[in-house]
């Protein structure tokens, strides 16, 4: 849409949702006649490109352990909620292959971890 080339990224979904689908020529049209809508993209471009830089930083100088703790807090920061003794719980089944993608690793290492 923005620069003309094939997408970057793909999409799951975790809950049941809605979508609707724009054509290149309704978005510039839309984008067109609501010019504040690039200064909402360029926040969340650049707030994109520091988690980036976030996860390239922890890819590069984390241990495993260390990396699967932090793909673990961001799980707990975006799907956790609250269970009264103070811990959170998940609602959705993550296996050991998602969190090994989550945290650039092979599952093999997730099972090892202690």
């Amino acid at each position: 849409m923005i620069d003309g080339l094939p997408r970057s990224a793909s999409v799951v979904v975790l809950r049941d949702c809605s979508y609707r689908f724009i054509s290149k020529e309704g978005f510039q049209k839309f984008t067109a006649t609501h010019p504040e809508f690039y200064a909402e993209l360029a926040r969340v471009l650049s707030l994109r490109l520091r988690e980036a830089d976030q996860a390239f930083a922890a890819a590069t100088f984390l241990s495993g352990k260390a990396r699967l703790a932090r793909a673990l807090l961001d799980l707990a920061k975006h799907l956790g909620k609250p269970s009264g003794s103070g811990s959170l719980t998940f609602d959705h089944k993550i296996s050991n292959g998602d969190l090994a993608a989550m945290a650039g690793m092979a599952r093999e290492n997730v099972s090892r971890v202690p």
